[in-house]
Protein backbone atom coordinates (compact mmCIF):
# COMPACT_ATOMS: atom_id res chain seq x y z
CA UNK A 1 0.00 0.00 0.00
CA UNK A 2 2.98 2.45 0.91
CA UNK A 3 4.90 1.29 -2.18
CA UNK A 4 6.47 3.94 -3.62
CA UNK A 5 8.47 3.92 -7.45
CA UNK A 6 11.01 1.60 -6.29
CA UNK A 7 14.08 1.13 -4.57
CA UNK A 8 16.34 4.43 -5.62
CA UNK A 9 19.45 3.19 -4.15
CA UNK A 10 21.57 0.94 -6.22
CA UNK A 11 25.57 1.00 -6.58
CA UNK A 12 27.23 3.40 -7.86
CA UNK A 13 28.58 0.70 -11.04
CA UNK A 14 24.87 -0.20 -12.11
CA UNK A 15 23.43 3.68 -11.36
CA UNK A 16 26.00 4.67 -14.42
CA UNK A 17 25.41 1.47 -16.56
CA UNK A 18 21.67 2.11 -16.31
CA UNK A 19 21.77 5.59 -17.20
CA UNK A 20 24.48 4.45 -19.91
CA UNK A 21 22.08 1.89 -21.19
CA UNK A 22 19.03 4.38 -21.62
CA UNK A 23 21.25 6.69 -23.66
CA UNK A 24 22.30 3.97 -26.48
CA UNK A 25 19.06 2.02 -26.16
CA UNK A 26 17.94 3.53 -29.80
CA UNK A 27 21.79 2.55 -31.19
CA UNK A 28 22.05 -0.15 -29.50
CA UNK A 29 19.22 -2.52 -29.86
CA UNK A 30 21.02 -5.51 -30.37
CA UNK A 31 20.66 -9.48 -29.97
CA UNK A 32 22.03 -9.10 -26.16
CA UNK A 33 18.88 -7.45 -25.22
CA UNK A 34 16.45 -10.04 -26.96
CA UNK A 35 18.41 -12.68 -25.66
CA UNK A 36 19.00 -11.66 -22.66
CA UNK A 37 14.87 -11.07 -22.60
CA UNK A 38 14.92 -7.77 -21.15
CA UNK A 39 12.55 -6.01 -22.86
CA UNK A 40 10.78 -2.77 -20.56
CA UNK A 41 8.01 -0.80 -22.13
CA UNK A 42 6.92 2.19 -20.69
CA UNK A 43 4.36 4.42 -21.95
CA UNK A 44 4.57 6.94 -19.91
CA UNK A 45 5.26 10.61 -20.88
CA UNK A 46 4.96 9.14 -24.07
CA UNK A 47 2.77 11.03 -27.45
CA UNK A 48 -0.22 8.17 -27.44
CA UNK A 49 -2.21 11.00 -29.95
CA UNK A 50 -3.65 8.71 -32.59
CA UNK A 51 -2.60 9.46 -35.75
CA UNK A 52 -4.21 8.55 -39.34
CA UNK A 53 -2.36 5.09 -40.51
CA UNK A 54 -0.91 5.45 -43.51
CA UNK A 55 0.16 1.45 -45.62
CA UNK A 56 3.63 2.66 -46.63
CA UNK A 57 4.27 3.67 -49.94
CA UNK A 58 5.12 2.05 -53.69
CA UNK A 59 7.86 1.57 -54.97
CA UNK A 60 9.27 -0.34 -58.28
CA UNK A 61 6.72 -2.75 -56.84
CA UNK A 62 8.10 -3.12 -53.17
CA UNK A 63 5.90 -1.19 -50.27
CA UNK A 64 9.01 1.17 -48.26
CA UNK A 65 7.83 2.35 -44.90
CA UNK A 66 10.43 5.67 -44.85
CA UNK A 67 13.77 6.04 -46.77
CA UNK A 68 16.60 7.43 -45.47
CA UNK A 69 18.31 9.98 -47.78
CA UNK A 70 16.98 8.09 -51.09
CA UNK A 71 17.92 4.36 -49.17
CA UNK A 72 14.14 2.40 -48.81
CA UNK A 73 13.15 0.94 -46.32
CA UNK A 74 10.35 -1.77 -46.93
CA UNK A 75 7.72 -2.29 -45.43
CA UNK A 76 8.50 -6.39 -44.93
CA UNK A 77 11.37 -5.76 -43.08
CA UNK A 78 9.87 -3.48 -40.66
CA UNK A 79 6.57 -5.97 -40.38
CA UNK A 80 9.24 -8.72 -39.77
CA UNK A 81 10.94 -6.51 -37.30
CA UNK A 82 7.63 -5.56 -35.31
CA UNK A 83 6.32 -9.72 -35.50
CA UNK A 84 9.82 -10.49 -33.34
CA UNK A 85 9.11 -7.75 -30.69
CA UNK A 86 5.20 -8.75 -30.46
CA UNK A 87 6.28 -12.55 -29.85
CA UNK A 88 8.85 -11.32 -26.96
CA UNK A 89 6.44 -9.02 -25.36
CA UNK A 90 3.85 -12.28 -25.30
CA UNK A 91 6.46 -14.07 -24.01
CA UNK A 92 6.63 -12.10 -21.10
CA UNK A 93 3.77 -10.40 -20.41
CA UNK A 94 1.03 -12.97 -21.97
CA UNK A 95 -0.65 -14.11 -25.24
CA UNK A 96 -2.92 -10.78 -24.32
CA UNK A 97 -0.56 -8.67 -23.72
CA UNK A 98 -1.31 -6.36 -26.51
CA UNK A 99 -5.21 -6.60 -26.74
CA UNK A 100 -6.00 -4.65 -24.42
CA UNK A 101 -6.40 -0.75 -24.78
CA UNK A 102 -3.07 0.21 -22.77
CA UNK A 103 -1.85 -2.86 -24.83
CA UNK A 104 -2.74 -0.98 -28.02
CA UNK A 105 -1.57 1.94 -27.06
CA UNK A 106 1.63 0.46 -26.24
CA UNK A 107 1.77 -1.18 -29.31
CA UNK A 108 1.13 2.16 -31.13
CA UNK A 109 4.35 3.20 -29.54
CA UNK A 110 6.71 0.69 -30.20
CA UNK A 111 5.45 1.04 -33.83
CA UNK A 112 6.98 4.67 -33.84
CA UNK A 113 10.34 3.87 -31.68
CA UNK A 114 10.80 0.80 -34.65
CA UNK A 115 11.19 3.02 -37.09
CA UNK A 116 12.82 5.74 -35.59
CA UNK A 117 15.03 2.96 -34.60
CA UNK A 118 15.32 1.10 -38.66
CA UNK A 119 15.95 5.14 -39.25
CA UNK A 120 19.16 5.21 -37.19
CA UNK A 121 20.33 2.38 -38.37
CA UNK A 122 20.41 3.19 -42.18
CA UNK A 123 21.69 6.36 -41.45
CA UNK A 124 24.97 5.01 -38.67
CA UNK A 125 25.78 2.14 -41.88
CA UNK A 126 25.73 5.40 -44.13
CA UNK A 127 28.09 6.83 -42.07
CA UNK A 128 29.92 3.64 -41.64
CA UNK A 129 30.45 3.58 -45.40
CA UNK A 130 31.48 7.03 -45.73
CA UNK A 131 34.18 6.61 -43.59
CA UNK A 132 34.97 3.22 -44.97
CA UNK A 133 34.19 1.42 -41.45
CA UNK A 134 33.53 -2.11 -42.20
CA UNK A 135 33.00 -5.23 -40.21
CA UNK A 136 33.65 -8.77 -41.85
CA UNK A 137 32.38 -11.58 -41.41
CA UNK A 138 34.75 -13.32 -39.59
CA UNK A 139 34.44 -10.56 -37.30
CA UNK A 140 30.73 -11.70 -36.71
CA UNK A 141 31.56 -15.38 -35.97
CA UNK A 142 33.72 -14.47 -33.64
CA UNK A 143 31.01 -12.47 -32.05
CA UNK A 144 28.84 -15.46 -32.22
CA UNK A 145 31.18 -17.69 -30.81
CA UNK A 146 31.50 -15.19 -27.68
CA UNK A 147 27.54 -15.26 -27.25
CA UNK A 148 27.06 -19.10 -28.00
CA UNK A 149 29.61 -19.56 -24.91
CA UNK A 150 28.19 -17.15 -22.17
CA UNK A 151 24.70 -18.84 -22.90
CA UNK A 152 26.31 -21.93 -21.82
CA UNK A 153 27.16 -23.67 -25.36
CA UNK A 154 25.61 -24.42 -28.81
CA UNK A 155 22.48 -26.57 -27.46
CA UNK A 156 21.70 -24.19 -24.83
CA UNK A 157 21.77 -21.33 -27.18
CA UNK A 158 20.10 -23.15 -30.52
CA UNK A 159 17.45 -23.34 -27.29
CA UNK A 160 17.06 -20.08 -26.73
CA UNK A 161 17.33 -19.04 -30.69
CA UNK A 162 14.15 -21.32 -31.03
CA UNK A 163 12.22 -20.59 -27.88
CA UNK A 164 13.01 -16.92 -28.93
CA UNK A 165 11.73 -17.92 -32.82
CA UNK A 166 14.38 -15.84 -34.46
CA UNK A 167 16.79 -16.46 -37.41
CA UNK A 168 20.25 -16.87 -37.08
CA UNK A 169 21.18 -15.14 -40.61
CA UNK A 170 18.95 -12.11 -39.33
CA UNK A 171 20.93 -12.47 -35.70
CA UNK A 172 24.08 -12.19 -37.24
CA UNK A 173 23.13 -9.24 -39.33
CA UNK A 174 22.49 -7.91 -35.95
CA UNK A 175 25.32 -8.62 -34.80
CA UNK A 176 27.26 -7.41 -37.34
CA UNK A 177 25.09 -3.75 -37.35
CA UNK A 178 25.94 -3.78 -33.06
CA UNK A 179 29.95 -4.04 -34.64
CA UNK A 180 29.76 -1.56 -36.77
CA UNK A 181 27.92 0.56 -34.41
CA UNK A 182 30.97 0.25 -32.15
CA UNK A 183 33.46 1.05 -34.62
CA UNK A 184 31.86 4.16 -35.64
CA UNK A 185 30.87 5.44 -32.03
CA UNK A 186 35.17 4.73 -31.27
CA UNK A 187 36.11 6.61 -34.68
CA UNK A 188 33.44 9.62 -33.55
CA UNK A 189 34.67 9.71 -29.65
CA UNK A 190 38.14 9.36 -30.09
CA UNK A 191 39.24 12.47 -29.06
CA UNK A 192 36.92 12.35 -25.83
CA UNK A 193 38.49 12.20 -22.24
CA UNK A 194 37.47 12.26 -18.50
CA UNK A 195 39.85 14.48 -16.42
CA UNK A 196 40.28 13.49 -12.40
CA UNK A 197 39.10 16.50 -11.40
CA UNK A 198 35.52 15.74 -13.15
CA UNK A 199 36.06 12.25 -11.51
CA UNK A 200 36.28 14.07 -8.29
CA UNK A 201 33.20 16.54 -8.46
CA UNK A 202 31.11 13.31 -9.95
CA UNK A 203 31.79 11.46 -6.70
CA UNK A 204 31.38 13.96 -4.33
CA UNK A 205 27.99 15.47 -5.73
CA UNK A 206 26.82 11.75 -6.15
CA UNK A 207 27.23 10.28 -2.73
CA UNK A 208 24.39 7.96 -2.26
CA UNK A 209 25.62 6.28 -5.76
CA UNK A 210 28.57 5.23 -3.95
CA UNK A 211 27.02 3.49 -1.11
CA UNK A 212 28.53 -0.07 -0.07
CA UNK A 213 24.79 -1.14 0.46
CA UNK A 214 21.44 0.52 0.40
CA UNK A 215 20.87 2.05 3.49
CA UNK A 216 17.70 0.34 5.34
CA UNK A 217 15.33 0.68 7.80
CA UNK A 218 12.75 -1.29 10.34
CA UNK A 219 9.27 0.69 10.54
CA UNK A 220 5.94 0.24 12.21
CA UNK A 221 3.48 2.71 11.10
CA UNK A 222 -0.50 3.52 11.89
CA UNK A 223 -2.43 4.13 9.38
CA UNK A 224 -5.86 6.13 9.82
CA UNK A 225 -8.19 8.19 7.36
CA UNK A 226 -8.19 11.51 9.26
CA UNK A 227 -6.09 13.67 11.19
CA UNK A 228 -8.18 13.90 14.06
CA UNK A 229 -8.42 10.18 14.31
CA UNK A 230 -4.03 10.02 14.02
CA UNK A 231 -3.79 13.05 16.82
CA UNK A 232 -5.94 10.41 19.50
CA UNK A 233 -3.82 7.80 18.42
CA UNK A 234 -0.59 10.02 18.82
CA UNK A 235 -2.00 11.07 22.56
CA UNK A 236 -2.42 7.85 23.30
CA UNK A 237 1.28 6.51 22.44
CA UNK A 238 2.31 9.71 24.32
CA UNK A 239 0.81 8.36 27.54
CA UNK A 240 2.73 5.06 27.21
CA UNK A 241 0.24 2.93 25.11
CA UNK A 242 1.70 0.14 23.37
CA UNK A 243 2.29 1.22 19.42
CA UNK A 244 1.45 -2.53 18.43
CA UNK A 245 -1.26 -3.12 20.04
CA UNK A 246 -2.94 0.78 18.69
CA UNK A 247 -1.99 -0.79 15.69
CA UNK A 248 -3.74 -3.78 15.44
CA UNK A 249 -7.13 -1.45 16.87
CA UNK A 250 -6.68 0.87 14.31
CA UNK A 251 -4.65 0.80 11.60
CA UNK A 252 -6.89 0.67 7.80
CA UNK A 253 -3.52 -0.91 6.43
CA UNK A 254 -4.75 -4.37 6.29
CA UNK A 255 -1.37 -5.52 4.89
CA UNK A 256 0.76 -4.45 8.05
CA UNK A 257 -2.50 -4.42 10.98
CA UNK A 258 -2.40 -8.07 12.16
CA UNK A 259 1.50 -7.40 12.65
CA UNK A 260 1.15 -4.45 15.22
CA UNK A 261 1.86 -2.41 12.17
CA UNK A 262 5.35 -3.97 11.26
CA UNK A 263 6.78 -3.10 7.76
CA UNK A 264 9.85 -4.91 8.10
CA UNK A 265 12.69 -4.07 6.80
CA UNK A 266 12.69 -1.85 3.80
CA UNK A 267 14.97 0.65 1.56
CA UNK A 268 15.34 4.20 0.60
CA UNK A 269 13.19 4.93 -2.22
CA UNK A 270 10.43 1.96 -1.42
CA UNK A 271 7.53 3.63 -0.04
CA UNK A 272 5.88 6.84 -1.15
CA UNK A 273 8.07 10.16 -0.99
CA UNK A 274 6.50 11.57 2.28
CA UNK A 275 6.75 8.46 4.27
CA UNK A 276 9.93 7.90 3.26
CA UNK A 277 11.51 11.27 3.97
CA UNK A 278 9.78 10.83 7.54
CA UNK A 279 11.27 7.69 8.22
CA UNK A 280 14.56 7.83 7.21
CA UNK A 281 15.07 11.26 9.19
CA UNK A 282 13.99 9.26 12.48
CA UNK A 283 16.45 8.10 15.39
CA UNK A 284 15.91 4.41 16.54
CA UNK A 285 13.14 4.02 18.87
CA UNK A 286 11.47 7.32 18.15
CA UNK A 287 7.72 8.05 16.81
CA UNK A 288 7.32 10.46 14.46
CA UNK A 289 4.71 13.21 14.52
CA UNK A 290 1.65 12.89 11.74
CA UNK A 291 2.51 12.20 8.64
CA UNK A 292 0.34 12.41 5.94
CA UNK A 293 0.20 10.62 2.44
CA UNK A 294 -2.35 9.91 -0.53
CA UNK A 295 -3.30 6.66 1.74
CA UNK A 296 -4.04 8.78 4.87
CA UNK A 297 -2.91 10.09 8.16
CA UNK A 298 0.30 7.85 9.34
CA UNK A 299 1.86 7.76 12.88
CA UNK A 300 5.43 5.57 11.98
CA UNK A 301 7.24 4.17 14.87
CA UNK A 302 11.51 3.67 13.56
CA UNK A 303 12.62 0.36 15.10
CA UNK A 304 16.20 0.01 13.71
CA UNK A 305 18.54 1.66 10.96
CA UNK A 306 21.07 0.07 8.86
CA UNK A 307 22.85 3.31 7.32
CA UNK A 308 25.45 2.51 4.71
CA UNK A 309 28.94 3.92 4.79
CA UNK A 310 30.09 5.41 1.48
CA UNK A 311 33.21 3.75 -0.49
CA UNK A 312 36.62 5.73 -0.22
CA UNK A 313 37.02 7.71 -3.45
CA UNK A 314 40.46 6.20 -3.80
CA UNK A 315 38.68 2.26 -4.00
CA UNK A 316 36.35 3.52 -7.14
CA UNK A 317 38.30 6.03 -8.91
CA UNK A 318 39.75 4.50 -11.39
CA UNK A 319 36.41 2.44 -12.04
CA UNK A 320 34.85 5.16 -12.23
CA UNK A 321 36.71 7.44 -14.39
CA UNK A 322 36.46 4.74 -16.59
CA UNK A 323 32.36 4.50 -16.44
CA UNK A 324 32.10 8.64 -17.09
CA UNK A 325 34.54 8.53 -19.99
CA UNK A 326 32.25 5.92 -21.15
CA UNK A 327 29.05 7.47 -20.35
CA UNK A 328 30.38 10.45 -21.90
CA UNK A 329 31.17 8.76 -25.01
CA UNK A 330 27.68 7.42 -25.55
CA UNK A 331 26.29 11.13 -24.54
CA UNK A 332 28.50 12.60 -27.55
CA UNK A 333 27.58 9.74 -29.79
CA UNK A 334 23.58 10.54 -29.15
CA UNK A 335 24.44 14.39 -30.15
CA UNK A 336 25.94 13.55 -33.07
CA UNK A 337 23.57 10.73 -34.35
CA UNK A 338 21.00 13.90 -33.87
CA UNK A 339 23.35 16.25 -35.78
CA UNK A 340 23.11 13.63 -38.55
CA UNK A 341 19.52 13.28 -38.58
CA UNK A 342 18.94 16.96 -38.61
CA UNK A 343 21.02 17.62 -41.88
CA UNK A 344 19.38 13.97 -43.11
CA UNK A 345 16.31 13.43 -45.97
CA UNK A 346 14.59 10.76 -43.63
CA UNK A 347 11.04 10.68 -45.30
CA UNK A 348 8.37 8.43 -43.18
CA UNK A 349 4.93 6.80 -45.08
CA UNK A 350 3.72 5.41 -41.75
Amino acid sequence: MLLGKGNSVKSYKLLINVRRGVQILNIKKTVLVILIGVFVISVTGCNLVQKEEKQGKEVNGEIIIASVNGENIPKVEFDKNLEEIQEMIKTYYGEDALSSDEGKKVLENVKEQLLNDMITQRLILQKAAAMKIVTTPEEVNEELDRLIEQFGGREEFDQILNERGMDLEKLKKDIGYHLTVEKVMKEITKDITVNDVEVKEYYDNNPDEFKEYPDEVKARHILVNTEEEAKEILKKLKEGADFAELAKEYSKDTGSKEEGGDLGYFNRGIMVPEFDKAVFEMEVGQISDIVKTQFGYHIIKLEDKKISPIIKFDEIKETLHGQLLEEKKYETFNKKIEEWKGSAKIEKYI
